[in-house]
């Protein structure tokens, strides 16, 4: 084994690291300029009012959450399949977090899974008040199309970005609110579009819930003094927490976001290499629309294991024996353990399940070359041939 492939990994230049080191000199490395400049230049690029730097993407959801009214006594519900960020988020609040199935050609919920979902829960009396979708992978959800059914049923919407800084429907990138939500979520950890470490971002169209949430980043304290005759004291308005992004963080973004659009474009043609590379095996990639682009924060592909004559787990060792982990993204969320306990389990979205029994993440990030896509071709062919 000469080279071993990760699913992903961050792309870290002389510049970025001068960057850092320049945030780290500053006369502040918390709570200074850089964090709004950082900001303003996120929001400048996908067309959002504002952007609210925060410690991470769930943080970032769950304040987008908790800054949206959800608490007791409410439900949200979120996608089937995707990292358990957004359920735990809506879990954190004291809501109650529900499911919806995804569509198994696009992996994302869509519209008429929605929809379904919303009518099966009116008979019990149990429709969200919030809902989160997720764009999978990098691929833009329907938006339009949700938010429609969103607005018949009176449900408010935040996105789950964290895969999608860079991704676009219609020219229009995502996490501009175009569609109406409430908010839009990123994550900038290291295997993300651009990363800060970690990281997160929550943008939003609103500007009373944009203050909230500068609030709630910084345990619900805001920044100007609450007594005029006590200049010294600032009051805590909002329930909040350490959700703040330091000063060097925020400096490595702003580096970092200049080759937003080289890393992009890289994986871009990764994804092509691949689907030429696979293109006889008995495989589907993600489906995704001409008028989309997307950002490829991951690479999904469902196997047809029976006609590769091989089993999941036997693939996945030989092919780590070969250098190559195959990520499994993601246990579906309704079947982890403390879900199970709040009533949920199998065979309740088997779109979701299926996506999870037969699929894979190949490696994709900026730094892979065509050579490394043709070697990872070769080599899980090799696998294959070694697990039959």
């Amino acid at each position: 084994m000469s080279k071993f492939y990760r699913y992903g990994f961050q792309c870290i230049d002389e510049d970025d690291i001068s960057a850092l080191c320049q945030g780290l000199r500053g006369e502040l490395i918390t709570n200074g300029p850089n964090v709004a400049a950082f900001e303003e230049a996120i929001a400048r690029r996908c067309g959002a009012a504002h952007a609210v730097a925060v410690s991470c993407g769930s943080a970032a959801l769950q304040l987008a959450a908790q800054g949206c009214g959800l608490g007791p006594g409410k439900r949200a519900w979120t996608s089937a399949m995707t990292f358990v960020g957004a359920a735990n988020a809506i879990a954190a609040t004291g809501a109650a977090p529900g499911f919806v199935d995804i569509d198994p050609h696009s992996f994302n919920v869509s519209p008429e899974t929605f929809e379904a979902a919303l009518v099966e829960a009116e008979r019990r009396g149990e429709t969200p008040d919030l809902f989160i979708p997720v764009h999978f992978a990098g691929q833009p959800c329907d938006m339009e199309g949700l938010a429609a059914v969103a607005r018949r049923w009176r449900v408010a919407i935040i996105e789950d970005a964290c895969h999608a800084l860079g991704a676009a429907v219609n020219g229009l990138p995502v996490g501009g609110c175009h569609s109406g939500s409430a908010a839009a979520c990123f994550s900038l950890h290291p295997v993300k579009s651009i990363t800060t470490g970690e990281g997160g971002l929550i943008l939003t169209n609103d500007d009373a819930l944009a203050m909230r949430l500068r609030r709630m980043r910084n345990h619900g304290i805001g920044m100007q003094p609450t007594c005029p005759d006590e200049p010294w004291r600032r009051e805590m308005t909002d329930i909040g927490f350490n959700y703040r992004m330091t000063e060097f963080q925020a400096s490595l973004g702003l580096s970092q976001l200049s080759k937003l659009d080289t890393f992009l474009a890289r994986r871009q043609a990764l994804a092509a290499l691949y689907r030429r590379a696979f293109a006889q095996w008995p495989v589907r990639f993600q489906q995704t629309n001409a008028s989309d682009r997307h950002a490829h924060h991951l690479l999904p592909v469902v196997f047809d294991f029976d006609a590769l004559g091989v089993g999941k787990r036997a693939l996945f060792d030989q092919a780590a024996a070969r250098g190559i982990f195959l990520a499994v993204q993601y246990y579906p969320p309704p079947l982890h353990a403390y879900y199970r306990r709040q009533g949920f389990g199998d065979n309740q979205f088997p779109a979701a399940e299926d996506f999870y029994r037969r699929s894979f993440c190949l490696p994709i990030h900026p730094s892979l070359t065509e050579e490394d896509v043709a070697d990872i071709h070769r080599h899980l062919g090799d696998a294959v041939a070694a697990a039959r």
